[in-house]
């Protein structure tokens, strides 16, 4: 139930109920999208689609923490910043130059071999350390093995990603050939990449920035309004993913060959339709004075 012609009275909307209509329109999308992969008729697109589908199993894990009723919206912001980057990472990787594409491939191989490779020093000098033999072994075949020589290329030229080109000037890249998907990206990266960097790194204010509009307003400490607060924060995030895969479909489909991929799109449109008309009543003001009033 998304559309907004569906609730006749906006006061007796609850925020769970809506919250739940989100989820369900975010993983609406995403089965579309899931559904379409065998219709992208593209090989160099194909040999990624195992990234389309990690995109996919990160989504659902951040709906699924979203729909808990603790809300886990800190531990949600952190895998949207590794949503964001792999959505881009598969858009770019669809019409990078061969050697970009191809370093995303060697660059898998190099890391099998070498991710084992860790220690840690205390200050008395005890070493905590990791090993493994992949390292010792691509040195010695790189030497008489082309097909090391690619994946060696990463350590001899001390190189710490598969590209180096920034997340920006990718997210430009995309941006040029499908613009709202551009956007988009560039938006939730802008939104969510500071938060989720201080709640990956165990900062107060990642552990509460979805609070703090609560905690530093005049009258804190309301749980009312922290509810209120918590839970819209849950909303508008299932629905930007929503919005985010209902894009990625649209890229796919205005930048890659394609069979019978108008019954995905025409289903996917008016949901997203429907669920942009949705989120402006849920966000406005009016919606606010309304529930405030149903409430007191």
């Amino acid at each position: 139930m998304m559309a907004d012609e569906q609730h006749s009275h906006e006061e007796e909307i609850t925020y769970g109920k809506i919250k739940m209509d989100f989820l369900n329109y975010a993983n609406s999308q995403m089965s579309i999208v899931k559904a379409c992969i065998p219709s992208i008729k593209d090989e160099r697109t194909q040999r990624i689609n195992i990234l389309l589908m990690s995109c996919l199993s990160t989504g659902s894990a951040i709906l699924h923490l979203c729909s808990r009723q603790e809300l886990f919206f800190s531990e949600a912001i952190m895998l949207l910043r590794v949503l964001v980057e792999k959505c881009t990472n598969y858009a770019y990787l669809t019409f990078c130059d061969e050697k970009e594409y191809q370093n995303y491939h060697d660059y898998a191989r190099y890391v099998s071999y070498t991710a084992l490779e860790k220690s840690f020093e205390f200050d008395d000098g005890r070493i905590l350390k990791i090993t493994h033999t992949g390292k010792e072994f691509l040195d010695k075949e790189s030497e008489s093995n082309e097909d090391f020589e690619d994946i060696a290329k990463f350590r001899k030229q001390k190189l710490r990603d598969w590209t180096t080109v920034s997340m920006e000037k990718r997210i430009k890249a995309i941006e040029r050939k499908h613009e709202k998907l551009g956007l988009l990206l560039g938006l939730m990266r802008l939104s969510y990449e500071r938060q989720a960097s201080e709640a990956i790194h165990g900062t107060l204010y990642g552990a509460m920035h979805h609070l703090m509009p609560n905690i530093l307003s005049e009258r804190p400490n309301n749980p009312a309004k922290l509810e209120y607060d918590v839970m819209k924060a849950a909303i508008t995030l299932s629905w930007e993913i929503g919005e985010l895969f209902a894009q990625m479909l649209e890229f796919i489909n205005a930048t890659l060959p394609t069979q019978n991929f108008e019954q995905f799109l025409d289903p996917a449109r008016k949901k997203s339709n429907n669920a942009r008309k949705y989120i402006q009543i849920v966000l406005s003001d009016r919606f606010d004075e309304s529930r405030n009033q149903a409430r007191g």
